[in-house]
C-alpha cells in the first residue's frame, strides 16, 4: 500500500523554506520507504500560491519547487471514477449535516480509488471521509539536527529517537495528545513528551 500526500505537506514545508529533497527525506523519516503519490488538485493549490506571491523571487522558488514535485512524485488525475465516488461521498456525508471542503473531498477520493492511505498535517478535515485510512503527520524537531529550526514529520514517533525530539504543542489538539504520548514506548521518552504537551 501507498501514501497519496495532502497539500498541507508541502504547503508547510515550503513556506519553511524546504526543499523538496528535505521534505521527502523527512517522509521518509516519518513512514518508511513507501510508494507515495500526489492527487491533481495539490499542483492546483500550489499553483494558486505561485501567483499569490508576494515578491518575484517567491513566486520562481514556489514554481521550481512545484515543477520539481511534477517530476518527482506521480500526479494521479481526477478520472471519472474518483469523480463519481467524490460525488457519493459528497452526497452521503451532505444528508448527514457534514459538509466536506471540495479539494479535500478529491484528494481523499482520489486516495480511496487508487487504495492508498493518506498522510496529512490536516486530519479533522480528512477523518469526516468514510472508509479512508488517515496518517497524521506531526512536526517536530530534532536536537541532534544541524539545523534545528527546521521540523521534521514524524509518525509514529520513533521510541530509539523519542528523547531527541521536541514537539511543537500547538499543533497537536485534543485525543491526539494522548495518542503521541502512548506511542512513544520509552519511559523517560513518554514523561519528557507529556511535560511538553501538557505545557502547551
Amino acid at each position: 500500500m501507498g501514501v497519496v500526500l495532502d497539500s498541507t505537506v508541502f504547503i508547510s514545508g515550503e513556506r519553511r523554506g524546504q526543499s523538496l529533497a528535505q521534505i521527502l527525506k523527512s517522509l521518509r523519516i516519518a513512514l518508511g520507504e513507501v510508494d507515495v503519490a500526489l492527487s491533481v488538485i495539490t499542483i492546483v493549490e500550489l499553483t494558486h500560491g505561485i501567483y499569490r506571491a508576494k515578491s518575484d523571487a517567491d513566486r520562481e522558488r514556489r514554481r521550481t519547487f512545484a515543477q520539481e514535485l511534477r517530476r518527482d512524485i506521480t500526479v494521479h488525475p481526477v478520472t471519472v471514477e474518483i469523480a463519481e465516488l467524490a460525488g457519493r461521498i459528497e452526497g452521503e456525508q451532505a444528508a448527514r449535516g457534514i459538509n466536506i471542503a471540495f479539494e479535500d473531498l478529491l484528494i481523499g477520493a482520489t486516495a480511496l480509488q487508487i487504495g492508498y492511505q493518506l498522510a496529512t498535517l490536516n486530519v479533522r478535515h480528512f477523518q469526516l471521509i468514510p472508509g479512508l485510512s488517515v496518517l497524521p503527520l506531526y512536526l517536530l524537531r530534532c536536537r541532534l539536527d544541524a539545523s534545528p529550526s527546521t521540523p521534521l514529520f514524524l509518525f509514529p514517533p520513533c521510541a530509539a529517537c523519542a528523547p531527541g525530539y521536541i514537539l511543537n504543542p500547538g499543533l497537536v489538539l485534543g485525543s491526539n495528545r494522548a495518542r503521541l504520548i502512548q506511542l512513544f514506548s520509552a519511559p523517560k521518552a513518554r514523561q519528557n513528551l507529556a511535560q511538553r504537551v501538557s505545557a502547551g
